[in-house]
């Protein structure tokens, strides 16, 4: 049971061990009068919403009292600093791995394991761990805590995929409405897989950005020149021939023959 020595508990009504409510707002929250103070005081960052109801006078006392317990604090901290200055090399000397810095080497070591399984495992690009948006996802996972409860299955399908599509439409939407000032530039070039299927990727590029157009499945397709005039005709047909500026391809010659045709159109 805590012992209510401080004056700042006859603020709170207490519901258990370590558990308050506070008598203006009736928050119910835990901790320590430290964090009563913070509550009472509308401090942001103590783990604890700020008081919406306190009286002005109450605010002013805890606010006080949280300033000169931090100024307590700084000063202690000082002195201890200035009294061991001359042995914290020979601390740090003698120093030992304690079991809490063990567990955490070895967590970290079981989390890199954890990651390189999900690589393997999923048939995923190594190249993905240098992305931004993978980085910035651990990142964000780590920051979180082990409170952080993964996404479901229908979560990720029904409500997350279909934000980040509509994100990516307004996106690809912006740039398109610059292309009446600016027109864009129509890149493609050919690529074979593992398997030796045939691929054409057709991508618009503007000084507003890149936008990926379409992926073509050549299938038992020849990459021919009239095979690529076709394709990329009809990409143009889309956009409309008033918004592209120019065409630019590899130097195969099947491109550089449907360069051709596409001028004579």
């Amino acid at each position: 049971m805590v012992r209510k020595k401080d004056k700042f508990w006859e603020h709170v009504q207490q519901l258990g061990p370590s558990r308050f409510k506070c008598n203006y707002c009736e928050l119910d929250y835990s901790g320590s009068v430290t964090r009563v103070k913070a509550h009472l005081a509308c401090l942001t960052g103590h783990d604890v919403q700020i008081c919406t109801k306190v009286p002005d006078h109450v605010q002013a006392e805890a606010s006080a009292e949280r300033n000169l317990s931090a100024s307590k604090k700084k000063r202690t901290n000082e002195t201890l600093e200035s009294g061991i200055g001359s042995t914290s090399s020979l601390d740090r000397s003698i120093h030992q791995t304690t079991m809490v810095e063990l567990a955490a080497k070895q967590d970290k070591k079981s989390l890199e394991k954890m990651i390189g399984e999900f690589f393997v495992k999923n048939n995923i690009s190594f190249n993905v761990i240098q992305t931004e948006s993978f980085i910035q996802m651990m990142k964000g996972a780590c920051a979180y805590g082990q409170g952080f409860v993964i996404p479901s299955y229908s979560t990720l399908r029904t409500c997350l995929i279909p934000e980040a599509k509509v994100e990516i439409m307004e996106y690809v939407s912006n740039i398109k409405s610059t292309w009446g000032g600016t027109g864009c530039t129509i890149m493609s070039d050919s690529w074979t897989d593992l398997k030796k299927r045939s691929w054409v990727n057709v991508l618009a590029y503007s000084p507003g950005g890149a936008v990926f157009l379409k992926c073509i499945d050549c299938g038992s397709n020849s990459i021919t020149a009239g095979y690529l005039f076709r394709e990329i005709s009809n990409v143009i047909e889309m956009l409309g021939p008033q918004h592209v500026v120019q065409f630019v391809s590899d130097n195969g010659a099947n491109y550089n023959c449907c360069g051709d045709m596409l001028i004579g159109k």
